[in-house]
């Protein structure tokens, strides 16, 4: 006997009740996409992203990050891939792909893995682009995600960021300019984006970054 004639399947997030698969064709809709043009107008060019932070996007990405939930985890990377076959075109010119790292004792201890490293890895595979693992953090900072005044975070997070042992020879290696995908689950003030890119670009000068989140 199959679980679904003992439990009768239901929407993963409104719970009404469906013949397949994992939402309901209304909690669906909410994932549509948004277009990389306007993704480009509201961040000047310098994300892809593919939802806002609202709604069931929002509710997915909690639930992977903070309840280690791997079906949300599932269907967040069943949407990158479709919105990586359909905009295949922004992703031509990307020579690698890197994510910004978390604190070993965090990932370890808190979060269990890293989304940003999950999804930076999957586009790698999935789009045959170099991955570099090339950040880590210097301290462990948890009160960072709470600071939503942008000044304040960018003075806060300031310095986090280094470059691990080992990590810039295949970059350092290229003489052309270099475009890289910096891969990020949220971006809320661009601090933590900018700090990263700031010591990436300060170590390799050929570096043109733009950003791929989740939710911009």
């Amino acid at each position: 006997m199959f679980i679904d004639d003992i439990v009768p399947p239901i929407c993963y997030y409104c719970a009404t009740s469906i013949r397949e698969g994992l939402l309901c064709k209304e909690c669906n809709s909410q994932l549509s996409y948004i277009h990389p043009i306007a993704a480009h107008s509201k961040r000047d060019g310098r994300f892809l992203f593919l939802w806002e932070y609202q709604g069931l996007p929002a509710f997915l990405i909690k639930k992977w990050k903070f309840n280690h939930d791997i079906v949300a985890r599932d269907i967040i990377l069943s949407c990158v891939d479709s919105y990586l076959t359909e905009f295949r075109e922004e992703f031509s010119d990307i020579d690698f792909v890197g994510f910004i790292p978390m604190h070993p004792l965090k990932e370890r201890f808190v979060r269990w893995w890293n989304p940003a490293a999950v999804i930076a890895r999957y586009i790698s595979d999935r789009l045959n682009i170099s991955l570099v693992d090339v950040l880590s953090v210097r301290l462990f900072k948890p009160e960072l995600h709470k600071i939503r005044d942008r000044d304040l975070r960018l003075k806060k997070i300031r310095n986090s960021f280094r470059i691990r042992e080992g990590a810039l020879e295949r970059l350092l290696s290229v003489s052309k300019e270099i475009r890289f995908l910096l891969v990020d689950d949220i971006v809320t003030t661009e601090a933590t984006f900018k700090e990263a890119s700031y010591t990436l670009v300060k170590a390799v000068k050929n570096l043109v970054i733009k950003g791929f989140v989740l939710c911009g």
